[in-house]
């Protein structure tokens, strides 16, 4: 991860804290307005499997997305959060297309038939495929549709903070409500982090450079209240310019933190390249179970294409060795990493050299290679 040497000024901070201090104050009067829990939620057997970080506490992920379809860049934002911040699992939050008079600008059924998107159930379908498929650590969020809809009725547009109580922000609420319930612990013994493209939230970090928290909620996600919320962590996508590369906030007077990761290797996998039909081969997009699905319900007009297998062809991944530190050994040339086998294909031969790494394969799959640099 890179270090951290851009922070906010004190007036800044302060800002932030006085904000924080107000909304503090509403949370309190709007938590009984939460989801009653009931033991049909979608998380109460996904808590079971749940581990302890080293800290000994929970660490819990989240990534709204529209999913519209799911990509091979969603799924590797969520693998790498898992790595790189001990999480037990990340659930997705599918944006619903649900339009909230006064809190989204304008409707959004012109937007949605612009964008081509498909609807909820087939993007649920193709989000569980593709979490099948990758064999990650998450799940949907199956709550999220009713209760972005029951949000609904506690926004207030004469009051700033009924804003972080509706939409996004009150399913988020009742998710961390739910995990902390059905783990059985107290608040405190629980992490939660925002994952997310660092284009979520941009906007809000040149107000905070500038000096200025007044903030559009609906379009850059408040800093001052995820700050309250939970813990950020922000992946570079595209080419951004360095400041907002660089911005990390870790102080000890706020309850969570901004940590900006390392670039996924799918940064540039666009979901509207996809729906613009112009994703070539689609299997490079999208996991090949969603690209079956894709052709058969023909959307995008990918039906009328044929599935690419690329044979013959090192797909390189470069990532740290040290994902692979804890892996049981099974023989001289073999590895398990996460139940998936790997075999050794090469490594280097002199470790003094300057280029350290070794590539994995899956031999009972489709030609997969990784190569991992030691470090």
């Amino acid at each position: 991860m890179k270090s951290a040497f851009l922070h906010p000024s004190e007036t800044v901070v302060q800002n932030i804290l006085r904000e924080q201090d107000q909304a503090m104050k509403y949370n309190i009067e709007k938590s009984k307005s939460l989801m009653e829990i009931t033991d049909r939620s979608s998380i109460k057997n996904d808590t079971k499997s749940f581990r302890k970080f080293t800290n000994g506490k929970f660490r819990i992920g989240y990534i709204v997305a529209t999913c519209s379809p799911t990509t091979r860049a969603h799924i590797e934002l969520a693998k790498q959060a898992i790595d790189d911040l001990g999480l037990s699992h990340v659930y997705f939050i599918l944006w619903p297309f649900h339009y909230i008079r006064g809190f989204h600008a304008n409707p959004l059924e012109e937007w949605i038939d612009k964008e081509r998107h498909i609807d909820h159930g087939h993007r649920e379908r193709i989000l569980s495929l593709s979490i099948m498929e990758s064999r990650v650590s998450a799940s949907e969020y199956k709550e999220s549709l009713e209760l972005y809809k029951q949000s609904e009725l506690h926004f207030d547009k004469n009051e700033k903070n009924s804003y972080f109580w509706t939409g996004t922000w009150f399913v988020i609420r009742n998710l961390q409500r739910q995990v902390i319930h059905h783990l059985g612990v107290s608040d405190d013994k629980v992490e939660f982090f925002f994952i997310c493209g660092e284009d979520q939230f941009n906007p809000n970090i040149y107000s905070l450079i500038e000096g200025d928290t007044s903030e559009k909620v609906w379009k850059d996600y408040s800093i001052a209240q995820h700050l309250l919320l939970h813990n950020v962590y922000a992946v570079p996508r595209g080419s951004y310019d360095d400041t907002i590369e660089r911005f990390e906030v870790f102080d000890g007077r706020f309850a969570n933190k901004i940590i900006i990761a390392e670039r996924i290797t799918n940064s540039n996998i666009s979901a509207t390249k996809i729906r613009n039909g112009s994703a070539e081969p689609l299997e490079s997009y999208c996991y090949m179970s969603a690209c079956e699905y894709i052709r058969a319900h023909n959307f995008w007009n990918y039906g009328n294409t044929r599935p690419k297998i690329i044979h013959n062809k090192i797909d390189e991944i470069y990532e740290p060795l040290r994902k692979f530190l804890d892996s049981k050994s099974i023989d001289e040339d073999t590895i398990i990493k996460d139940n998936i086998k790997f075999k050794i294909w090469a490594k280097p031969s002199d470790y003094d050299s300057d280029e350290k790494y070794c590539i994995l394969y899956q031999p009972e799959s489709k030609p997969y290679f990784r190569k991992y640099y030691l470090n």
